[in-house]
């Protein structure tokens, strides 16, 4: 080959490798630059609000959510619980700041009484947009704990922890006797440990003037076989027999001493606190929660609240009303996406297993029930599976913190009057009872008329 062919191949040669050269640099470049973004660019941030005792916990699984999604970062904030009120303020907190088209929420941490309303007044995105119904069953959540997610056919919070009402008792009390299972066993046995001695109140529940009573009176109402509110119908049942019949046992709790009267200041706190004072103490009517927070946990028995009050008649389900709490994403959260993304992470079952083992919640997923580390801690859990599948619901209606005002405010009035040793008959209380029923009603007529105007 002559030396001037060589010379011109060996130029050919070099643009080409220039070329290329050229390509490959910038190829690098536009990778560096894409990495040096993703590095330097400033993460999403969500805010999350919970009430300030389950803080710790939160912030447990908010640390582990941020090591597998770095570019997200959860803001926590808290709000203190007073008398019992916590489920409330952040319902109110949280409906005042989406009327007035803020964005301060994209995650909302809801109790399942509120869904409803905040489904109805278009605060919550439905969550079938990133899901179906389909999927979460496959993938292990309670039927019925999606259910409890939904508004008029669209799922508006993610189940995280079902939580449902309780009888907890003292073993080393009742010694060989069986717990009671029927209303009329609970009384039956309080009467004949008055008889040998002992003049403290032997049942501690709820009856504060707050959501609580109503949650208490609601699985004796289901004992008698009662209703409040149809939910589809809107037919109130606080004037029927059963009603009456539910507040007429709660009320005799305190005339037979069965309860103390003290027991219309309690919320969860105040009676918690003095079942674990008052070593003879017999039962209380609590939520799971404090499982973890009893004095003598050794000596604490536990078990559905299937108070029936009629033992024969078996179509009467497990009395234990449902206070589950989830998930759902803000209207106005202008990060809907990355929000549904932290939802995932915090309803799975790894988080829920962290969330179960550290407060004593109970699960939304069905294969959790059974998981040997939680019962390892927590063995009564596997028991309660199918009383979470049937519990009781209270209304599920957009109305529905009127009708529990309502009904709380005439169920605090006969149980205050009863406290203070003050005459409440069976007229006074078939008088109040109708009164709460046509108030409830007119609420409910009034509501009806304002959507169809």
């Amino acid at each position: 080959m002559k030396t001037k062919q060589i010379v011109q191949r060996l130029g050919q040669f070099s643009r080409r490798l220039n070329s290329r050269s050229i390509w490959v640099f910038v190829a690098v470049i536009q990778v560096l630059l894409l990495l040096l973004i993703y590095l330097t660019w400033s993460p999403t941030h969500l805010t999350l609000f919970v009430p300030a005792d389950e803080a710790s916990a939160w912030q447990s699984l908010i640390t582990d959510f941020h090591q597998s999604h770095p570019k997200i970062r959860i803001n926590l904030r808290t709000r203190t619980n007073l008398a019992g009120d916590i489920t409330y303020r952040l319902k109110e907190d949280f409906v005042r700041e989406c009327q007035a088209g803020n964005s301060l929420y994209d995650l909302v941490y809801t109790d399942i009484i509120w869904m409803p309303e905040f489904a109805a007044k278009g605060c919550l995105v439905n969550l079938y947009e990133w899901t179906a119904k389909d999927t979460l069953i496959n993938e292990g959540f309670l039927p019925s704990a999606i259910d409890a997610g939904e508004y008029k056919g669209k799922l508006y919070r993610m189940p995280l922890r079902s939580d449902i009402g309780l009888l907890y008792y003292r073993k080393n009390l009742l010694g060989n006797t069986q717990p009671p299972a029927t209303l009329q066993q609970l009384t039956a046995f309080a009467k004949t440990w008055q008889n040998q001695g002992n003049s403290q109140g032997v049942y501690l529940w709820q009856g504060w003037r707050y959501e609580g009573l109503v949650a208490t009176f609601v699985e004796v109402l289901e004992s008698y076989g009662g209703f409040w509110i149809e939910s589809e119908s809107l037919e109130v049942g606080l004037d029927q027999p059963a009603a009456e019949q539910a507040v007429q046992f709660l009320l005799n709790t305190i005339r037979d001493k069965i309860s103390s009267p003290e027991v219309i200041l309690y919320s969860e706190e105040e009676s918690l606190e003095t079942f674990n004072q008052e070593q003879n103490t017999i039962f209380l009517r609590q939520w799971p929660y404090v499982w973890n927070q009893f004095t003598d946990p050794a000596n604490i028995g536990v078990q559905v609240l299937n108070l029936s009050s009629n033992p024969t008649n078996n179509s009467l389900r497990p009395s234990a009303c449902n206070g589950s709490w989830g998930l759902g994403i803000a209207k106005n959260s202008k990060h809907q996406d990355k929000a549904w993304k932290a939802i995932q992470y915090f309803t799975s079952q790894a988080a829920q297993k962290k969330l179960i083992l550290e407060k004593g919640y109970l699960p939304s997923r069905e294969a959790l029930f059974d998981d040997p580390e939680i019962t390892a801690k927590y063995p009564y859990l596997p028991s309660l599976k199918e009383a979470v599948k049937n519990s009781i619901v209270r209304p599920p209606i957009p109305q529905y913190a009127q009708a529990s005002f309502i009904l709380q405010k005439y169920l605090s009035k006969l149980i205050t009057r009863t406290a203070l040793a003050q005459r409440v008959d069976n007229n006074e209380i078939t008088r109040l009872m109708q009164e709460a029923a046509d108030e409830t009603r007119q609420l409910l007529n009034l509501e009806a008329i304002s959507v169809e105007r």
